[in-house]
């Protein structure tokens, strides 16, 4: 379903939009960062900060960290120690419950075949 909504940009399109990000960015620099630590050392900052989210496996990370303290400041009794165990426990039941059963249905995959 999420499919249908998804698009898929052409390198030049990509391309274009990173150029007027970048610019956005380097426009919007605070001015109280610029008088703290000078305005190449932000524009220098910024572009490294920049550079640094266009990593796709850092962005999806960044992502799963930024949702957890959602979810903890949403919920906060998922930290607790008691939450956790039983979470551990309900996945370590589904653990050794998928184990045999994959394994009976590779045995009898391998003796049909």
């Amino acid at each position: 379903m999420l499919q249908r909504f998804y698009c898929t940009l052409t390198l030049k399109e990509k391309a274009s939009t990173k150029a007027a990000a970048k610019e956005k960015l380097l426009k919007n620099i605070p001015s109280v960062l610029q008088s703290f630590v000078g305005q190449q050392n932000s524009r220098r900052g910024v572009l490294k900060l920049f550079e640094s989210l266009q990593d796709p496996k850092a962005n999806k990370h960044l992502f799963y960290v930024l949702l957890e303290q959602v979810v903890y400041s949403l919920i906060p009794e998922v930290r607790s120690e008691k939450v956790r165990q039983q979470l551990q426990a309900n996945q370590s039941k589904q653990e050794t419950s998928a184990g045999p059963e994959s394994d009976t249905r590779k045995r009898t995959a391998a003796t049909t075949s």
